[in-house]
């Protein structure tokens, strides 16, 4: 006879289901590792341990507990109870193996406020610090870091695109870029108090010689990185208005599609602190700050500080809700009402979100995690030949 299995998982947080799945499976074993497997799939947090539910514990068990050695003595003395269900460690210990090679690391945020200040190094001295960022106001990524160069370039602001850079140093606050202060001292000059056209940023790129983020159908290029434009994802010239990504507000058709090069399509992240934010029915407060995914460079929040309706509040917003944005009358739009944004998930500012409480925010107004848009490959950083070979 034939064994199977019924598992029925639920992943909880704040009283909040996450996730749900029934089904059935030829063992325990498979089971079980299905459990550990599961959230890493649907991009959830891995868990750090699981409980398995006997029929009956004994005597000694008879409330819920991590399951230690000294547990599973007692869970093979009270098997009598329970013969169906297996106790033996091997069960165990194949779940915890399962945690340790499942575990998917999460996407982190960045306060882009916080950023401000970060060393930008290059790969011959330092370069300066960042003063600014400036992002794409319609696909909302940050397309350039504004680095201030400090006296070895007489404060000069010059920009810097993510697709340079290379591991952060976040601990130390330090972004190293491949370049030379000597390519920097070259570069096409800029007043960072003026529009950026794109006449501007073509010829950025060809001095530096990388390849046009806009006219593919992701954020960068095709792919969502911008390092996906090393390896022949990214494009020189504009593409199908197909596939594309619905990443933020007025989002063209294609959201790197060509504009206009009269057409100033970046902004200052530091002019926009202080937008006035309005809810489908009424005042909510003022952009504070805004989140950055450390991968994408895409901003996935604004921080809203509700002081001037809810004191002492903040709430965070995705661009996908934004339905509309003044830049004279520096306003902003939002498909929510305030009683929606009151009754949202508890966010601690003191901390940034982790990817659970940014799916209790998503579920609580009903909207899609911009986690699941993002099924476009996703190939690693290319090493220094790889590069090499890029760049011939």
């Amino acid at each position: 006879m034939v064994k199977s299995f019924y598992h029925d998982l639920g992943l909880w947080a704040q009283g909040h289901a996450l996730l749900h799945e029934r089904a059935v499976l030829a063992s325990q074993e498979e089971a079980i590792t299905r459990v550990a497997k599961l959230p890493g799939e649907r991009n959830m947090p891995v868990p750090q341990c699981i409980g398995h539910r006997i029929v009956h514990g004994g005597a000694q068990l008879t409330e819920h507990c991590r399951i230690d050695d000294s547990v599973l003595n007692k869970l093979k003395a009270a098997a009598v109870f329970a013969p169906l269900h297996r106790t033996d460690a091997t069960v165990l210990r194949r779940v915890q193996s399962v945690l340790a090679h499942s575990e998917k690391s999460q996407k982190m945020l960045r306060d882009v406020k916080n950023m401000c200040g970060f060393a930008i190094e290059a790969t011959d001295g330092a370069l300066g610090h960042i003063d600014d960022f400036y992002f794409d106001d319609e696909a909302w990524v940050l397309r350039y870091l504004v680095v201030e160069t400090g006296k070895w370039l007489s404060n000069r602001k010059v920009l810097a695109s993510p697709y340079l850079m290379d591991e952060p140093n976040w601990s130390l606050e330090r972004l190293p870029v491949r370049l030379t202060r000597e390519q920097v001292r070259t570069s096409p000059s800029i007043d960072t108090d003026k529009p950026v056209f794109r006449q501007y940023e073509m010829s950025l790129g060809g001095h530096y010689d990388y390849p046009n983020y806009w006219g593919g159908p992701g954020l960068w290029g095709a792919g969502y990185y911008p390092w996906t434009m090393y390896t022949g994802l990214g494009n020189r010239r504009a593409v199908s208005n197909q596939g594309a990504v619905q990443d933020g507000p007025r989002l063209a058709a294609n959201p790197g599609a060509e504009r206009s090069h009269d057409d100033p399509h970046l902004r200052s992240c530091n002019a926009v602190i202080e937008y006035h934010i309005h809810a489908t029915d009424g005042d909510v407060g003022h952009v504070q700050g805004m989140l950055v995914d450390e991968k994408s460079w895409a901003i996935r929040y604004l921080v809203i500080n509700t002081s001037n309706w809810w004191l002492g509040h903040q709430v965070l917003v995705a661009p996908k809700w934004i339905t509309q944005v003044s830049w004279v009358d520096r306003q902003v739009v939002i498909d929510l009402t305030r009683q929606a944004i009151k009754d949202s998930p508890h966010w601690d500012p003191a901390s940034l979100p982790d990817r659970v409480q940014e799916a209790l925010v998503h579920q609580h107004y009903g909207r899609k995690g911009y986690w699941e848009d993002e099924t476009l490959p996703r190939p690693v950083p290319p090493d220094d030949a790889d590069r090499a070979k890029t760049h011939r």
